[in-house]
């Protein structure tokens, strides 16, 4: 009952839907699974909102509770937090003002990707790059 009312406020708050498949499979989850789940569709939430603080706090919540986020979700919450923003490849709009970025969060997540062996991208150095750069942090 409790995760079933956990899934409904989670799913309010992302914005979707929950038919019956969606539901079950939610319901069938492990307790990890479900959590890291949850981390990714939060993550996305922080990314579209440009919600730095809010999705490093999501970031040490998981790592604490011993959560292990998907691949993708932290490579989103590492162009978060280093301004890659949503503008990479060129095809927006050109910003009007660089998008928030903090170092130490950057490096942070840099940090647990690598003690967890996640193999990181070509987008992810260029995030780690760019927040150097705009920071005047080339020693890192």
């Amino acid at each position: 009952l409790q995760r079933e009312e956990d899934i409904a406020e989670f799913a309010s708050y992302i914005g979707f839907s929950l038919n019956k498949k969606k539901k079950k499979m939610l319901l069938e989850m492990d307790k990890r699974a479900y959590e890291a789940f949850k981390f990714g569709n939060y993550v996305s939430k922080c990314c579209k909102e440009i919600d730095l603080e809010g999705a490093f706090k999501l970031f040490n919540k998981a790592k604490l509770n011993e959560i292990k986020p998907s691949n993708s979700s932290l490579c989103n919450l590492l162009s978060l937090v280093a301004g890659l923003g949503d503008q990479g490849s060129g095809s927006g709009p050109i910003r009007q003002i660089q998008p928030p970025n903090n170092i130490d969060y950057a490096f942070d997540v840099y940090k647990y990707m690598k003690e967890m062996h996640i193999p990181l991208q070509e987008a992810d150095f260029t995030a780690l790059i760019r927040c150097c750069s705009v920071n005047q942090r080339a020693d890192k």
